[in-house]
Parts: C-alpha cells; sequence; structure tokens
C-alpha cells in the first residue's frame, strides 16, 4: 500500500515535470509583437525591429527584427504594413507564426524621417535677393508668377542654407532666381523662382 501512494506522487510529479517542460517549450518558441500606428525611422528599407516592440526569446526575437517590411523608394513617401504582411515576412524566415502573437495596431504607416523646405521659402529668399540686388531705378514691387515646388529631403539636417543667384531672362520685367540648397557645403537640389516687375506709384 506504501509503494502504492508513493509510486501515485511520484507519477503526479512526472505529469507536472513533463507538463511544465512543454510550457517553457511553448513559451520559448512564442513571440509576442507589438506594431504602433504610426513609425518615422531613418532607414529606406524597414525592418521590424525598428518598427515594432518584439518580446520573446533573445535569439528568435533577433531573427523576428531582422526581418524586412518593404523598401522606402523616394522622400516623403509611406508605406502601409498589416498584420499578413507582416505574418507573411516571418513565415518566409522560417519562423513559426502560430507562435507569434501581434498586438497593436491592425494596420501601421512607415515613413522616413525627411526635411521639408517649402516652396514659399523659396519665394521669400528669391524676393529678399532680388529686393538688394537690382538697380533702384524706379519704385517697383515683385510679384511672384512661378511658385518652386516643395523640395523633401531625406534624413534631417541642420546644415541646409539657400544660396540665389540670377538666372539670364529675355523677357523685360521679368526676374528669373536660381535658389542653390547646400548640406555641409555641398549642392544637393536647386529651385528656380520666377517674378515679374510691378510698378507703384510715387507717394
Amino acid at each position: 500500500m506504501k509503494n502504492r501512494t508513493v509510486n501515485s506522487i511520484l507519477a503526479v510529479f512526472l505529469l507536472i515535470s513533463v507538463s511544465g517542460a512543454a510550457d517553457r517549450g511553448q513559451t520559448d518558441s512564442s513571440l509576442r509583437i507589438y506594431l504602433p500606428r504610426e513609425i518615422t525611422i531613418e532607414s529606406d528599407v524597414p525592418n521590424l525591429g525598428q518598427v515594432a516592440i518584439i518580446r520573446g526569446q533573445e535569439h528568435l526575437a533577433a531573427k523576428a527584427g531582422e526581418v524586412t517590411l518593404g523598401r522606402i523608394s523616394a522622400p516623403g513617401q509611406k508605406i502601409i504594413v498589416d498584420r499578413s504582411i507582416v505574418l507573411g515576412r516571418l513565415a518566409c524566415s522560417g519562423i513559426d507564426v502560430s507562435a507569434v502573437t501581434l498586438t497593436g495596431a491592425e494596420k501601421m504607416t512607415v515613413s522616413r524621417q525627411c526635411q521639408i523646405i517649402k516652396g514659399d521659402e523659396f519665394v521669400e529668399k528669391a524676393s529678399a535677393f532680388l529686393e538688394k540686388n537690382l538697380p533702384d531705378t524706379s519704385i517697383c514691387q515683385w510679384k511672384p508668377i512661378r511658385i518652386p515646388k516643395d523640395l523633401i529631403l531625406s534624413g534631417i539636417t541642420k546644415d541646409v542654407q539657400l544660396s540665389p543667384c540670377f538666372i539670364k531672362s529675355g523677357i523685360i520685367n521679368q526676374a528669373k532666381v536660381r535658389i542653390a540648397v547646400f548640406s555641409n557645403g555641398k549642392e544637393i537640389a536647386a529651385r528656380q523662382a520666377v517674378e515679374s516687375e510691378v510698378k507703384i506709384a510715387r507717394q
């Protein structure tokens, strides 16, 4: 009777041990991934580690973090990533998606950090340049007739300078100004502003 009781106790402990080992195995192979609704990154090739919060065993989390989610091909572009895309990319990387739990947003918007120079800023720079450099032979003002498009620069830099210069124009009473955009002493882009002369009456 005593041996039977001991054997029963050992059997119970064995079942608990096996069950616990199975639970630990399931926990070790599972991943919890939180997806934000919107995020901005520095890279043009976002991976899961950049855009999501990943919890799980270290080597699995690291592997999931390297999974890429597409490409941002142009500054200012946004890509939409939904849960099915995330699960598909994880599966292609050899991760068992049945052990993956996704939380957070159903879809997330991913964009790259950028800096925008508005067309109005180019016009202001061109107007100030005209006022300082055209001969003051008459009383006039300058009115923009062509506003440059906004310029979107990849990344964010504090060392951005606008440098205007004249462009020859064959039209009387019209001025063309080229505004070069410099970063770290190197020209990276340019815009052109066109303004016409408007006479004003003397007071």
